[in-house]
């Protein structure tokens, strides 16, 4: 037991105050603190909120310009080289070598990561077998589908037994059946490692996340888990019947998270903190709801 919670001391990943500026434009990752732990945190947002720019910071590919990142009880600010060590990362433009197979590509990427020499073949075996490419490890990569470029990155982030594994948008040009294998690799990953999951699509995260960090123009606009964020919305939701004409005047008055066209004319799916209409039926939050009402710049707070 006391090993065990020494390592879950080593394996906290926090971020104080962290500030990004480049030029006029300025990320403010201004929550006192944010503490990512073994487990999968979403960083969810739309394109320029600020996903890629933390994550950036998270794998020292940047410095902050002011704040600190720390593991455990190490400033990895002062010393970039505390989460380089332990990190496995896949970038939303993964670029690959195309005249080698995924055996080549992966033995010099692990020679890069200083594998050891004596569990490079192993790991390899065992990532090909898991990534599902043990077929096509001696094509070469110009031949791969997207898809199959994908899990090719996938492989090439989980190298080393990292204990960081961040993943930028990693569902882009998976199929159906890879992204159901994705996820089950997922889940097997965050028993033991942080694992950070960027995607502007909630529901690539909605089953997996165990904290959800919402990002909106560079701001964290929440930081919490599913239950928590679904709570916040309660009796927020609502189906709402209405005709065909009334679509413009609901889309300016509340926020419209669906439309549902049908022969009676339209049910809309609204947050609101009132009953829309008389007509309005209360329904479950999902995560889709949670996400837009916190990405707006008057969102709620979880209490």
């Amino acid at each position: 037991m006391e090993s065990n919670s020494r390592r879950e001391e080593e394996l906290r990943l926090e971020i104080h105050g962290l500030h990004k500026e480049y030029g006029n434009n300025v990320v403010a990752l201004d929550q006192a603190c944010a503490v990512f732990k073994p487990g999968i945190t979403g960083l969810v947002g739309s394109n320029g909120a600020g996903k890629s720019t933390l994550i950036k910071l998270l794998a020292q590919l940047e410095r902050p310009s002011r704040g600190a990142i720390t593991l455990g009880q190490q400033n990895a600010t002062a010393d970039p080289g505390v989460i380089r060590r332990t990190l496995g990362l896949l970038p939303q433009h993964f670029g690959v070598y195309e005249q080698l197979t995924p055996r080549q590509f992966l033995r010099y990427l692990a020679a890069v990561k200083r594998v050891e020499n004596r569990k490079i073949e192993p790991e390899i075996d065992d990532l090909l077998a898991r990534l599902n490419l043990t077929q096509v490890q001696d094509s070469q990569l110009k031949t791969f589908s997207g898809g199959m470029r994908q899990r090719v990155g996938i492989a090439q982030a989980l190298l080393g037994t990292p204990d960081i594994v961040i993943f930028d948008e990693p569902t882009v040009g998976l199929d159906p059946l890879e992204r159901v294998s994705f996820r089950k690799l997922l889940t097997d990953l965050a028993k033991s490692k942080i694992v950070i999951l960027s995607s502007h699509i909630v529901s690539d995260i909605a089953s997996l996340a165990d904290q959800i960090m919402v990002l909106n123009k560079g701001h964290v606009s929440v930081f919490d888990t599913p239950e928590r964020l679904l709570g916040a919305m309660a009796n927020r939701v609502w189906s709402v019947p209405i005709a065909e004409q009334e679509l413009a005047s609901f889309e300016r008055d509340f926020m419209v998270c669906d439309v549902d066209r049908h022969s009676l004319g339209l049910t809309l799916r609204v947050v609101a903190d009132v009953q829309p209409t008389s007509a309005a039926k209360a329904v479950a939050p999902n995560l889709e709801d949670a996400y837009l009402c916190f990405s707006r710049a008057d969102a709620l707070e979880v209490h």
